[in-house]
């Protein structure tokens, strides 16, 4: 005799309709934003190009970098983790939609603000993190990628706290130096200011390395069912 099986209760449909929704709109949410956000780098890099120098060119390159690098980063996370959304979850995609267009104005203005944004971005990338081990912590079926990720969600987490910090203190010697991209510095002020760049851009590939390790190492746990090295 065959079992008839019984309907899955209103609210259960509810429940896991409302978790299913959380990737759809927070790639969405943030496929605007970085749309955004890229359209206006266009626009100032239209309305600026004749008075590009070396220095301009590098942070356009980086700003570029960065938009890629955080819509990664949140694809992976939306990947990773189920939650039911709420309004805290959009705080953070709107706030770093913010300073990635004070990011792109600065570019044309002083490199001091330039570093300093982009501080700010790394330091709302570790509150984000934050933010992501507190609400999927919260979800049953996210302990067991919890427990695994640990050691790579905290080093992240430490690692742009790190170099946030560090963006500030080049903020303030770009500052003190007055190295501004814009302005026909010295040769000497010119090393410098391009060691600064350089400095920052190591940074900024480190954090894509530490992101592309980290999704090499879910992609080889769903193959296998373990993570080397945990």
């Amino acid at each position: 005799m065959q079992s008839v099986l019984k309907p899955q209760p209103h609210y259960l449909m509810i429940h896991h309709k409302l978790k299913d929704s959380l990737s759809p709109i927070y790639l969405t949410l943030l496929s605007v934003i970085q749309g955004v956000a890229l359209a206006n780098l266009a626009l100032i890099v239209a309305a600026n190009y004749q008075q590009y120098t070396l220095m301009h060119w590098l942070l356009i390159l980086f700003n570029f970098g960065v938009l890629i690098g955080i819509w990664n980063h949140y694809m992976m996370n939306n990947k990773l983790w189920d939650w039911i959304p709420d309004l805290r979850d959009a705080c953070i995609p709107f706030v770093v939609g913010v300073l990635e267009l004070v990011l792109n104005h600065t570019i044309s203005s002083s490199l001091s603000a330039w570093l300093f944004t982009l501080a700010c971005l790394y330091l709302m990338g570790a509150l984000a993190m934050w933010h992501v081990r507190w609400r999927a912590g919260k979800e049953a079926e996210n302990a067991r990628m919890l427990s695994l990720l640990r050691r790579q969600l905290r080093l992240f987490a430490l690692y742009n706290l790190g170099v946030g910090a560090l963006c500030l203190l080049l903020a303030v010697v770009s500052h003190v130096e007055s190295l501004e991209a814009s302005d026909g510095v010295q040769i000497g002020q010119g090393v410098l200011a391009l060691t600064l760049i350089l400095l920052v851009a190591g940074c900024i590939a480190g954090v894509s390395i530490m992101n592309t390790r980290s999704w090499n190492l879910v992609v080889s746990y769903s193959r296998t069912g373990r993570i080397s090295g945990t």
